[in-house]
């Protein structure tokens, strides 16, 4: 059988209850008090103009803060990782979290390796795109270790 690999970046898989509770009032602010494509780019200074303009639309698209509470509300319990539960023996899960605090609701599994990216932000594939690749290396690297 040959091995496969999977590579989570910044991944939610599992979020307690208090935790959507809070980011679900936060997300909701952010689509009533969309930033402007200046203050995000001054946020984000690793980010391009294209990159800040996605979001403010991104954000735009959502429409409404009940737009968000609504979806959040409709997946609760926010926990999916009991769907790695049945992973089977020849997959191998690098997670890849900008964030160390999200790291306590990654489920423990002997097939779950996670690492922390420092000095970046959940915005990752933006900010170090080369850190997402090296990790994909790194991890099929050792996925072909005997």
């Amino acid at each position: 059988m040959s091995s496969s690999r999977i590579l989570g970046v910044d991944p939610s898989l599992e979020f307690s209850p208090e935790f959507v509770k809070a980011i679900k009032e936060e997300w909701a602010g952010r689509v009533a008090n969309i930033k402007s494509v200046e203050e995000f780019m001054a946020q984000f200074p690793k980010w391009t103009r294209l990159d800040a303009i996605t979001r403010v639309v991104g954000l735009q698209a959502c429409a409404s803060p009940d737009v968000i509470r609504e979806i959040l509300t409709q997946n609760d319990p926010w926990a999916f990782g009991h769907l790695l539960s049945d992973c089977p023996p020849n997959i191998t899960i690098t997670v890849l979290i900008a964030n160390p605090e999200v790291e306590k609701h990654i489920p423990k599994h002997p097939q779950i390796t996670c690492s922390i990216i420092p000095g970046v932000t959940h915005w990752v594939q933006y900010e170090a795109p080369e850190r997402i690749v090296n990790a994909a290396l790194q991890s099929a690297g050792k996925s072909q270790q005997p």
